[in-house]
């Protein structure tokens, strides 16, 4: 019996050295960082981003907390019956409409940036972020296009106004673009939707 219980002793000590280093450069959720959002433009045009909007911006890392390089992230649309994707994304973002996703590979820093270009809204985090198919974390997703039909134009406006002068109404979350969570709109939010704003231009194509 005794010596029964030395061996599972050391076989506990052993697993505990070596199950750290068995996720060694595997993504891990609590280490890593996802904002609790991701704002995307309406314009739809390749290169263009915000101006104020907050980045969107995700560090990939380890159980150890070592930030991992060449990790593809991806930002998947597919839970969302309400936000879309635009099928034209800023470089180095890849889109893939069927799957609809939208995927970088993280830098030397373990970093990726996405400017998404996208349609509508989700407020139920049904936005997930993965890191080679491990969920980092499900997110709020946003549009300064908030009626989701491929544009910022004045639709949204009258969306927009109304719950920056009437928060009341209950559209201000959709309009929350700063990630505050504040139901009062302030001039930050106002900004982002203006740079965003170009009442003149068509609708861009949308993933289906």
């Amino acid at each position: 019996m005794r010596r029964f219980v030395e061996v599972a002793t050391a076989v506990a000590a052993f697993m505990a050295v070596i199950a750290p280093a068995a996720f060694a450069g595997v993504p891990d959720p609590a280490q890593s960082t996802v904002p609790a959002q991701i704002v995307g433009s309406g314009k739809g045009e390749k290169g263009i981003t915000h101006s104020v909007a907050p980045e969107f911006l995700v560090t990939v890392k380890d159980n150890g907390g070592t930030a991992l390089a060449g990790v593809n992230v991806t930002a998947n649309y597919g839970a969302s019956t309400t936000a879309k994707l635009l099928t034209v994304q800023p470089a180095p973002t890849t889109v893939n409409c069927p799957s609809k996703l939208i995927s970088q590979i993280t830098n030397g820093s373990g970093q990726v940036k996405f400017h998404v270009q996208s349609a509508g809204f989700d407020l139920a985090n049904n936005i997930q972020i993965r890191a080679n198919g491990v969920l980092l974390r499900s997110i709020q997703g946003k549009s300064t296009d908030i009626s989701g039909n491929g544009v910022t134009d004045g639709v949204d406006l009258a969306i927009f106004s109304q719950a920056f002068l009437a928060p009341a109404e209950g559209d201000q979350l959709k309009a929350d673009f700063n990630g505050d969570g504040n139901i009062i709109l302030d001039g930050v939010d106002l900004a982002i939707f203006g740079d965003d704003f170009v009442p003149l231009q068509g609708a861009r194509a949308i993933c289906p």
